[in-house]
């Protein structure tokens, strides 16, 4: 069996994709992954990579074809545009040389923002068609874009809502990362949908530490517009709370420059901004952590959103805070897997933290059980794998 995996984002970037094709490569299937050069969260194309040329890497069983590309820049919503055209462009261009076509059995897209990409695992099967192509959907396009504000013209929206409805109808089957992405998808398009969640990207455990005089909250990731960020440093300064809880905000992204000046202009006690980091340092940081703080705005489509890092935080071992309305946040209070907090409002949010400085040992140890043992039974490595490998089986049985 032979597999092309399009993404835009891949190794050394850290998107959920890179373990999944790692699992399909270990599982005896050869991979090829198309995707551009790695300039993710910083916008600039990371060391020891000539984003001039096309690029093809084999080891073992997995190929990797890097096209040129455009790197997103620096808070540039111009620069993202181009990022992701080009990607696109380039991967239309290029791959038709770069990949044996008439080998590839199935075509997987990752599809993160933008879903687009998927055009060129369309414009590919004009050379075979023979593939079939899945879609795994990782943000409700346009719905998303309009809800986050990040595009405002209703115009551009419909003409995004008939590209993705394209994509839909064109593909052979969907993969949904959320169970309410599944009901959203099947009310625009007539293909098959189908269930997959991502799995954790790291499964290292962590001990867990008694509870200590100052409670220690981490957030790791990206630092978006997606994030109540005024709402919750508003409220950290406001409560006082401060010499009993501390903050801890690893990451990089569009609203890091907001945070970096609101901890400086207000002088926020016990709030620590970092860069992102990769091991040792981030694991130390997740292991003096008493919860794992995930979070998005309200909104219709948002609160629809498993974030990736949901999985990779259950696979801590930790308990969870959740500043959510939306799916994840039902999880986290259905199966017991910490505290769920809506920013109404201020005495809203001094509840929630009242109730985690009292919180006793026994609970902490009760969450981070749950916590395990939920990730274990529906998000692992092992499980995600399992059931990719079975629908990459079922759509070669169809294709004979």
């Amino acid at each position: 069996m032979n597999i092309l995996i399009i993404s835009q984002g891949y190794w050394p970037e850290i998107f959920p994709i890179n373990i999944i094709t790692k699992n399909i490569v270990k599982s005896g299937i050869n991979v090829n992954v198309l995707t551009g050069y790695p300039n993710y969260p910083k916008g600039k194309i990371y060391n020891g990579f000539n984003n001039k040329e096309v690029s093809v890497k084999k080891k073992k069983n997995i190929t990797v074809n890097r096209v040129p590309i455009v790197p997103r820049g620096i808070n540039s919503k111009f620069g993202i545009i181009l990022n992701y055209i080009s990607f696109l462009f380039s991967s239309i261009i290029f791959a038709p040389f770069l990949l044996k076509i008439k080998k590839i059995d199935i075509i997987l897209v990752y599809a993160t923002s933008p879903i687009i990409q998927a055009y060129a695992g369309l414009y590919l099967k004009l050379f075979n068609k023979n593939i079939k192509l899945i879609t795994w959907v990782q943000d409700l396009w346009p719905n998303i874009l309009k809800e986050t504000k990040i595009v405002k013209n209703n115009y551009l929206i419909s003409i995004i809502n008939i590209v993705v409805k394209n994509v839909y109808n064109r593909s052979d089957l969907i993969l949904a990362q959320s169970k309410s992405f599944l009901k959203e998808i099947k009310k625009v398009t007539s293909t098959k949908v189908q269930l997959l969640y991502n799995p954790g990207f790291d499964e290292s455990k962590l001990k867990i530490k008694k509870k200590r005089k100052l409670i220690k909250i981490l957030y790791a990731g990206n630092i978006g517009n997606a994030q109540p960020w005024e709402k919750l440093l508003s409220y950290f300064y406001k409560s006082n709370f401060n010499d009993k809880l501390s903050l801890t905000i690893c990451g990089e992204g569009q609203k890091k420059k907001f945070v970096k000046h609101f901890i400086k202009h207000n002088k926020l006690k016990n709030v620590y901004l970092k860069n992102f980091q990769k091991d040792p340092n981030l694991k130390k940081e997740y292991q003096n952590a008493d919860f794992l703080l995930i979070m998005l705005n309200q909104g219709r489509y948002l609160n629809k959103t498993i974030p990736s890092k949901f999985q990779t935080y259950l696979a801590k071992g930790k308990p969870l805070l959740g500043i959510t309305s939306g799916e994840f946040g039902e999880l986290i209070k259905k199966n017991k897997l910490g505290l769920v907090l809506k920013l109404n409002s201020l005495s809203s949010f001094k509840t929630i933290f009242k109730k985690m400085i009292k919180i006793k040992d026994q609970e902490l140890n009760i969450y981070s059980k749950n916590t395990k043992k939920f990730y274990e039974e529906n998000f692992s490595q092992k499980i995600i794998n399992q059931e990719l490998i079975k629908i990459f089986k079922e759509c070669i049985k169809k294709k004979s």
